[in-house]
């Protein structure tokens, strides 16, 4: 038996995402005979048993008054810091979404105090998040990836990412960046180049609709990333240990696999195993490890990617703290292998402690 604490909460639109993750991973890490607490990081010093919810409700969207509740002073970070740091924790599990986790923050703090923890290391975190860096490090090692930009200001000057959309968007239409079809006019995608759960993602081929998107993402703190739009299937292929597990076909019932549509139950239908042809499961598994061991991602990770008409799969991203609520992915796709959830968190120990 493991003495494992979760960290779960932070201060972003994916705050209730991480609550509801932290609660289930803490149920199963005790249903699998381990001890397992919980620490939301907005009472940092403050931590709960297995069986106290941290969630009040459904995930929902997380409303910016909470968030900013959820912001952590200097002398926060500091009780964060002490709770960590106890001696009594074996191991910690990292369940933060956004910069705090996926970007590697709360992994260099644990690194810092020498804690062992759940999942990739701080660069490999933050490699990995960081959609443009990600995306060309795909590219060399020639993973077929969608067409994209990230756009800076000069300065400070958002007028200079105005006009890297405005000319971005008129080669898009102009059929003359990417992999478009020969349908006009063509959609991209703009998306926050270091976000999650589809928050603050436009897709459109209007050029104020873009616009607008890009000063919501700048709102939000980050860079916006300008991506061709690849129509087709959505499917992802978790990786646990080194290995790919079988691959999960996303279909949303209306529109596209937006916030809502991912943490609403009967918004969207999962198929696990997905309906595809073997070769194509076969390549994607392939491409999933060999991503994660390009970024050295460790213990879990899970990878996104478009399966077009002809059955091309172009790679999106790797997902290094992926969702482990009662909707998430990684959990379907390990019950096919027989792990169920209580199995898979004793999985989690294992490549933990070893």
């Amino acid at each position: 038996m493991a003495r494992i604490l979760v960290i779960c909460g932070g201060d972003n639109a994916e705050r209730r995402v991480s609550l509801s993750g932290g609660d289930a991973v803490a149920r199963g890490l005790a249903n699998s005979g381990h001890e397992a607490w919980k620490l939301d990081t907005a009472t940092p010093e403050q931590i709960v048993p297995h069986d106290q919810p941290l969630l009040d409700g459904p995930v929902g969207v997380t409303p910016p008054g909470e968030s900013e509740r959820a912001r952590l002073s200097r002398d926060g970070w500091l009780r964060l810091f002490d709770t960590i740091s106890d001696p009594r924790w074996d191991a910690v599990f990292p369940l933060l979404h956004g910069t705090w986790g996926e970007g590697g923050q709360i992994q260099a703090v644990l690194e810092l105090v020498g804690k062992p923890y759940l999942g990739s290391d701080s660069r490999a975190s933050a490699l990995a998040l960081d959609k443009w860096r990600s995306h060309q490090i795909a590219q060399l090692i020639e993973m077929p990836v969608a067409s994209g930009q990230l756009l800076r200001p000069i300065r400070g000057n958002t007028t200079s990412i105005e006009k890297a959309v405005r000319i971005a968007v008129a080669a898009t239409l102009d059929n003359d960046w990417g992999r478009f079809s020969s349908i006009h006019p063509h959609p991209v995608v703009l998306k926050p180049n270091t976000g999650g759960s589809t928050v603050g993602i436009t897709i459109s081929s209007n050029e104020q609709a873009l616009h607008n998107g890009v000063h919501l993402i700048l709102d939000m703190s980050d860079l916006p990333y300008l991506e061709e739009f690849v129509p087709g299937r959505e499917v992802t292929v978790p990786v646990i240990g080194g290995k790919a597990t079988p691959m999960v076909e996303i279909r949303p019932r209306e529109g596209y696999y937006d916030y809502t549509n991912k943490y609403t139950k009967g918004k969207t239908d999962y198929l696990c195993p997905a309906p595809v042809a073997d070769p194509v499961q076969a390549e994607a598994a392939k491409l999933a490890v060999h991503i994660c061991e390009e970024l050295d991602c460790r213990h879990v990770a899970r990878v996104d990617f478009r399966l077009t008409e002809d059955n091309r799969l172009i790679f999106l991203e790797v997902n290094t703290i992926p969702g482990m609520t009662d909707l998430s992915l990684v959990p379907m796709s390990a019950k096919q292998i027989g792990l169920d959830f209580p199995a898979l968190m004793n999985r989690f120990v294992e490549l933990v402690l070893g």
